[in-house]
This record gives C-alpha cells, sequence and structure tokens, in this order.
C-alpha cells in the first residue's frame, strides 16, 4: 500500500446492531458511481477498507457485533487531486494518522473534517498542501481536537478560501501554523469562531491575517 490512512473508532453499547457509517463520504460516492472520488477528482481512485485487518466491500455497511475500539485502514491505488470531504461527517472516528498519505497533486480540501466531532488525535505532518487552493471549513465542527500540528502546511497556492477553517473547534488550545500563507486568500471569515480554548499565545503562526483574525 502506497498510499493509505490508518486511524480507530470506538463503538459502544448505544452503537450495538446499528449501521455505523466508518467514512460517509467514501461510502456515498461508491453507491453512486461504483468509484470513490470519481465524480471530484476526474480521475479513477479506487480505494479499499480493512477493518481489524478484514477487507470489507464498500455495497453493504458493516455491522460491530460488539463494543469496542476498531482499527481501520484505507488504501488507495492512485494520487489523489481532491480530498474534499473525505471525512465528512465521520463522527465516531477517534484518531486519524496520514503518515503514509500523498497529497501533493491534492488542489482541495474542503471541509475534509468536517463534524469530526469525536476525533481526539490527527497526524498531518507529512501533508504536503504546496498546490491547494481551498480549505473552506476544513476542521469545522472538530470539537474534541486539544492540539494541532500543521507546521507542514506550506500554503502557497493558497487562494480562494480559509472560511470556517477551525469553525466551533472549541477544545484546541494549540496550533502551530508556523508555515502557513494566507495572505492571497480571498474569504478568511469566521476562521476562528467558536474557538473558546485559543489564546493568541498559543496560536504559532507568521502570517498577520491570520493572527488578526483570532481577535
Amino acid at each position: 500500500m502506497n498510499n493509505y490512512i490508518k486511524g480507530e473508532i470506538i463503538i459502544g453499547e448505544e452503537d450495538i446492531n446499528k449501521d455505523i457509517r466508518i467514512i460517509n463520504s467514501l461510502e456515498e460516492f461508491y453507491k453512486r458511481t461504483n468509484q470513490p472520488f470519481t465524480e471530484i477528482n476526474e480521475i479513477t481512485n479506487y480505494c479499499e477498507i480493512s477493518i481489524n485487518n478484514v477487507k470489507i466491500d464498500f455495497s453493504y455497511f458493516h455491522k460491530f457485533k460488539k463494543p469496542g475500539k476498531y482499527d481501520i485502514i484505507y488504501s488507495f491505488s492512485k494520487l489523489l487531486t481532491n480530498t474534499s470531504h473525505m471525512f465528512n461527517g465521520c463522527d465516531k472516528l477517534i484518531s486519524l494518522d496520514f503518515k503514509n498519505f500523498k497529497t501533493e497533486k491534492v488542489t482541495a480540501m474542503c471541509s475534509m473534517f468536517h463534524g469530526c466531532i469525536a476525533l481526539k488525535n490527527l497526524n498531518l505532518s507529512k501533508f504536503n498542501t504546496t498546490n491547494v487552493k481551498d480549505m473552506d471549513l476544513m476542521f469545522s465542527g472538530c470539537e474534541s481536537l486539544i492540539e494541532l500540528d500543521l507546521s507542514s502546511f506550506h500554503t502557497p497556492n493558497l487562494t480562494v478560501s480559509i472560511l470556517g477553517m477551525f469553525l466551533n473547534c472549541k477544545s484546541l488550545k494549540k496550533l502551530n501554523l508556523a508555515n502557513f500563507n494566507a495572505e492571497k486568500v480571498m474569504d478568511d471569515e469566521d476562521l476562528f469562531f467558536g474557538c473558546s480554548s485559543l489564546k493568541k499565545e498559543n496560536l504559532i503562526c507568521n502570517d498577520q491575517r491570520v493572527l488578526s483574525s483570532i481577535n
């Protein structure tokens, strides 16, 4: 697997006998097109999922038989060009590790983690964001994230939007945007709206536009 994501979810008693959509967006794309991400990428990117080392098919909802922690792996056969809405609404995810995930061709990451309310651990240290133009609502609603290191985010081509990028990340206390550049962005409204725990002294950033938004 050259391009893959590791993650984990915790399923509680209240979720037993329910269909849990681990990756809502991928599931929906497969059901409509039989080729995940075809609509947004205009190329074929086949994705496989395994749960606890067992591959599962997209054509049915995986039923969890007992509560507990489940390890998941997403593998992609090709480089993606658009990761928008990739984990949108995945409210059971608690951890994601992208150490082996290649993003050098990605141009949009809109709402990539939108609504991941249980997500506590997110490793994006290897993300290549050189060609990304749009990060609209990328982390909005990630209300369990306490610390986020985005020092790998070099954004020379970020021109479209960072609107609500951290909207309602109410637990976020530390944020590293050391190499972030938003000077060309058209829309930065509500960048930190609802980030009630984030103080300016705990925001590492050299971009004055971003720094002024926290006020």
